[in-house]
């Protein structure tokens, strides 16, 4: 499903609100999209230890010894899945573009917060009062987010209902 940003109307916290609400919605993904990948990461990591572990096992168990033909193929094709496994583990870069992903989600988070902070500072202030105080605060769009609060609710609702 493709979203737009919100346009402006003529209600500045009607805006306000529909922006916090676009940033909400990018924050939720761009964490949803993290964990994805960190369990895809974990999906493809795995069966790299455990297949690189037996294969190693083998072709020591087989130096002890003369192992019959079927046992080398077979160590053979599983040193071949080992090593492919690592590759693509290595090609996708699972971990690398979650951690971008979990960067998006926090600025964001932080977007969001600035947006509800206006929302708040303008209904109790008024609209002149406001626009004295904050008239050079735009910056604010390109501050780091400090709270990684934001991964941990999505892990808690992604607990509760399952990614598909």
């Amino acid at each position: 499903m493709a979203e737009t940003t919100p346009t402006p109307s003529g209600n500045i916290l009607q805006t306000a609100w529909a922006y916090r609400q676009f940033a909400i919605n990018k924050d939720n993904a761009h964490y949803s999209m993290a964990l994805r990948l960190e369990r895809r990461h974990k999906a493809l990591g795995v069966p790299v230890i455990v297949t690189s572990a037996v294969v190693s096992t083998a072709i020591f168990a087989s130096l002890q010894q003369n192992a019959a033909v079927g046992w080398k193929i077979a160590t053979g094709l599983l040193s071949l899945a080992a090593a492919t496994l690592a590759a693509l583990q290595t090609f996708f870069n699972y971990t690398s573009i979650a951690q971008k992903h979990l960067a998006s989600a926090r600025a964001w988070s932080s977007i969001r917060r600035r947006l509800e902070h206006f929302v708040l500072r303008y209904q109790l202030a008024g609209l002149d009062e406001f626009r004295k105080s904050e008239a050079g605060d735009l910056p604010w769009l390109c501050q780091p987010p400090s709270s990684e609060g934001g991964l941990r609710r999505v892990k808690k609702l992604r607990r509760a209902r399952p990614l598909g």
